[in-house]
């Protein structure tokens, strides 16, 4: 809150080059012969093959092509293991096996607002029926153990879903809506504010972060909800991080927006993800966003590079691990292939 290419190689020639003397005047002694001289050959460097270009590349995918307006939500527990929806009313709960989408569960007029799962025998599903906008005329969170689904209604859209353990998991959406679900029950958390809530991440069970519109900034640390100054009124939408003093958040603005990173101690604004609106990390040298139609940006803990999609598509989600980044974009799901983050210092 986890392909392989083959080059050719140039072969190596040796030659050997022979020198030498011989012959004599009649009545003196032949001198003697030259040794013969032989070139060494060259010395041969095992020279690593090239490296393909740092980039995007599109997965060819089992099954039946997905509708060409793609996943909506989506949550990876690893890269070989993901949940997303339909993006349509009505669509199916997709799981992802590593090599295609699989429908797991029909849904009936509901929307997917909010996903979050830790294993196959622990998927929080959260709808709404009518517009989300105004609150739907119906909501519900949908929890499966792997063998059954059960649903509970809830009165407000929930927009985010985490949880630090299979045990215990968070809700966030509109109106300042907290929700904590432990042994099996949700129940209502007291709230510092009223703004919507749009993502929920933390870095274990006593530090969990919540962000939402007008620049809001919560954080959990163990007893009570708190609010975080945030130092911007732009609506934040996406939240992750790898640790309590490692937590990057998007921050969308009016036709402009950016990445507020927490050091421990405050947040700085940064621009350089311009029109970013979620955020992705596997490590604090290893940070994901998407910049728009068909781009995404990373940073390596030094600076940032921007790589575009092979498609004119906005990413709706980045799941994996350091060395296996994927991102979804439409229907269509892409590996990042090449270096992307520096190694671990030793």
């Amino acid at each position: 809150m986890r392909w392989v290419a083959s080059y050719g190689r140039a072969g190596l020639a040796t030659a050997l080059a022979l020198t030498g003397a011989c012959g004599a005047d009649v009545g003196i002694a032949p001198a003697p012969a030259a040794p013969q001289s032989v070139a060494r050959p060259p010395e041969i460097s095992a020279a690593s093959p090239p490296q393909p270009p740092a980039g995007w590349s599109r997965l060819t995918l089992d099954g039946e092509p997905l509708p060409e307006d793609g996943m909506g939500k989506l949550w990876g527990v690893a890269p070989d293991h993901a949940y997303a929806d339909g993006n349509r009313w009505g669509a199916p709960l997709y799981r992802w096996d590593g090599r295609g989408w699989r429908p797991i569960r029909q849904r009936e007029g509901e929307a997917v607002t909010a996903i979050w799962a830790s294993g196959e025998d622990n998927v929080f599903v959260a709808t709404a029926e009518g517009t989300t906008d105004t609150g739907g005329s119906r909501v519900s969170i949908a929890h499966s153990n792997g063998a059954e689904w059960t649903t509970s209604r809830w009165h407000r859209v929930v927009r985010g879903l985490w949880g630090p353990s299979p045990g215990e998991a968070w809700a966030v959406g509109d109106g300042g809506l907290i929700q904590r679900h432990v042994k099996g029950r949700w129940r209502q958390e007291r709230s510092p504010t009223r703004a919507h809530l749009s993502a929920v991440w933390g870095s274990g069970p006593d530090d969990v972060w919540a962000v939402g519109t007008g620049g809001t900034v919560l954080r959990w640390r163990g007893d009570a909800w708190a609010s975080v100054p945030s130092g911007t009124d732009r609506a934040l939408t996406s939240v992750w991080g790898s640790g309590p003093d490692d937590v990057w958040i998007a921050a969308w603005g009016v036709g402009v927006g950016g990445l507020l990173h927490w050091d421990g101690s405050s947040f700085t604004l940064g621009e350089q993800c311009r029109y970013a609106t979620m955020v992705f990390t596997t490590g604090p040298r290893d940070v994901w966003a998407d910049n728009g139609q068909g781009n995404t940006c990373h940073f390596d803990g030094v600076s940032w590079r921007f790589f575009a999609l092979p498609v004119d598509k906005r990413v709706v989600a980045f799941w994996g691990e350091r060395d296996r980044v994927l991102a979804l974009a439409g229907p269509d799901v892409f590996e990042f292939v090449g270096p992307s983050a520096p190694a671990p210092t030793p």
